[in-house]
């Protein structure tokens, strides 16, 4: 296969990275494509990757697509999404000159593609008036004597925003929490002025969050590698729901439920295997009993026939 060269992919870079929510993401097609590989044995590379299941979680999402193998022939295979984290750490295997050319258009690309959609993340300098604008809510709502209470309130202004950390957030994200302190701060001031301690006010919630899994896969579609084993972080929706529950458990999300079609396939599927398992267990057992009986048997006649030669 052909390797790219850096200034096609710095040329092109929405060929190569696209958005998913606001996330930017490249895939396991494109990152073969650049690196003039083939996809099965980037797709091998990533599912023996030496991290933490939770990392894998974060940073790759398997789906299926059309792929083009040429002449008008086209077929379904496994793809692979990743983010900018994902991706580094993906191609920290890939050695030589060549590839740390394309590792480093690829990584420009990414930062392009945020700058050109505001979700570059920020620096210590671009949030010091935020840091600011919280440290003196805090202590304003410390008024009453409580201890001020800085973690959290960033953990609000996270939960606020829905970014994990506030190195997380983007300038648009910064300049709105601006507005949120600051607007804080001068209900907290008027209480103090008027001398009416009331109880501490919230942060809004943060936007709801639906639960959302159309059906796209009957039971008995659903095979043994997709429920179990290492491939099964990729299609499981249920792992998918698990750890959006917990997200939202963390950071006070409220959830909406849309449809849960698809989870309720891939139960009907998981209770199929452990029934079928059940019976292949008992199979064998029953096997294995028969097998006792017979040598049990063989050896009694054994015993016979040797005491009879023995008379």
């Amino acid at each position: 296969m052909t390797t790219l060269t850096a200034t096609q992919i710095s040329n092109q870079p929405e060929a190569f990275i696209h958005a998913v929510h606001g996330a930017l993401k490249t895939t396991s097609l494109k990152v073969a494509e650049a690196f003039g590989k083939r996809h099965r044995d980037v797709l091998r590379k990533i599912d023996n990757l030496d991290c933490p299941s939770e990392f894998t979680c974060a940073h790759f999402c398997a789906d299926v697509q059309t792929v083009n193998l040429g002449q008008g022939a086209k077929r379904e295979s496994r793809v692979i999404e990743m983010d900018k984290d994902g991706f580094m750490f993906l191609v920290m295997g890939f050695t030589g000159h060549k590839a740390a050319q394309i590792k480093v258009a690829y990584i420009n690309a990414f930062n392009w593609m945020a700058e050109k959609l505001g979700c570059a993340p920020t620096n210590v300098e671009d949030r010091k008036p935020l840091n600011r604008a919280v440290r003196t809510l805090a202590n304003l709502r410390s008024a009453q004597g409580e201890a001020a209470d800085y973690a959290g309130m960033w953990k609000l202004v996270n939960g606020y925003l829905g970014v994990p950390t506030i190195e997380d957030a983007s300038q648009e994200q910064i300049d709105r929490a601006m507005m949120f302190v600051q607007d804080s701060i001068e209900r907290e001031t008027h209480k103090i002025i008027e001398g009416d301690y009331l109880a501490k006010q919230t942060l809004p919630a943060p936007v709801a969050e639906t639960i959302d899994y159309p059906l796209t896969r009957q039971w008995d579609e659903w095979q043994e590698h997709h429920l179990v084993g290492m491939d099964a972080m990729y299609f499981s929706d249920i792992r998918r729901l698990i750890k959006q529950l917990l997200e939202a458990s963390r950071t006070g999300a409220t959830l909406q439920v849309g449809s849960v079609a698809n989870i309720q396939e891939e139960l009907k599927a998981l209770s199929h295997l452990c029934q079928t398992r059940g019976i292949q267990k008992r199979k064998a057992e029953e096997k294995l009993s028969h097998i006792q009986n017979f040598v049990g048997s063989l050896a009694k006649t054994t015993n016979c026939m040797q005491s009879t030669l023995a008379r």
